[in-house]
């Protein structure tokens, strides 16, 4: 994953606008998945840790697509179980602790519950 210069500020690829049809539930399930997201450390191929990675490295990191990764932000989309708990499990671990992230694991498992 070559690292990408950009003139945008870090993580501005998680904050995502809603749809007006988004459900009230989903759009709380997404923002809590946007923010997240913005804990997410990858490292490179290289070996050098990207702390402000770009959606396309965030989503690779994730292993699901781009395009996926924009649904879930957006509430277009919610993501299984599993992959849930890929995404809240690598943010923990990149941020130190759950604690750092800003949201609880049964939190987010009830937005998730809501939003199906």
């Amino acid at each position: 994953m070559p690292a990408r210069s950009s003139s945008r500020r870090p993580f501005a690829w998680a904050e995502k606008t809603f749809d007006e049809n988004v459900p009230p539930d989903r759009r709380k399930l997404a923002a809590a998945l946007q923010e997240i997201c913005r804990h997410l450390t990858v490292t490179a191929e290289d070996g050098s840790v990207l702390a402000h990675p770009t959606q396309a490295q965030a989503a690779a990191y994730l292993h699901v697509s781009d395009t996926t990764l924009t649904r879930y932000l957006q509430g277009q989309r919610i993501p299984p179980g599993q992959t849930l708990s890929l995404i809240f499990d690598t943010a923990c671990r990149d941020a130190g602790s759950d604690q750092n992230v800003g949201i609880k694991w049964e939190e987010l498992r009830e937005l998730h519950a809501r939003a199906e």
